[in-house]
C-alpha cells in the first residue's frame, strides 16, 4: 500500500518499548476462557498473587522486593 510521494528514506527509531503493568479483568478472564483458556489457570494466578501479598506482610525484605 502507498499512502503518498516521500523523498525520505530513512526511518527514525524515538523511543524503545516498556514493561508495563497488565491486569486480568473480569472481561478478559471471560474472554481467554471462551477462547479456549483453562480456568485451572487464572485459580493458579490468583494463588499465587495471593500467597505474594501474604509474604509481603510477614516478610518485610520481600515486600520491598515487589
Amino acid at each position: 500500500m502507498h499512502k503518498f510521494d516521500s523523498g525520505d528514506t530513512k526511518l527514525d527509531v524515538l523511543t524503545c518499548s516498556k514493561l508495563q503493568p497488565c491486569y486480568l479483568n473480569r472481561q478478559l478472564i471471560t474472554l481467554l476462557s471462551t477462547l479456549g483458556v483453562k480456568d485451572g489457570v487464572f485459580e493458579k494466578k490468583q494463588k499465587e498473587a495471593v500467597d505474594q501479598l501474604n509474604t509481603m506482610l510477614t516478610d518485610s525484605t520481600k515486600a520491598q522486593e515487589v
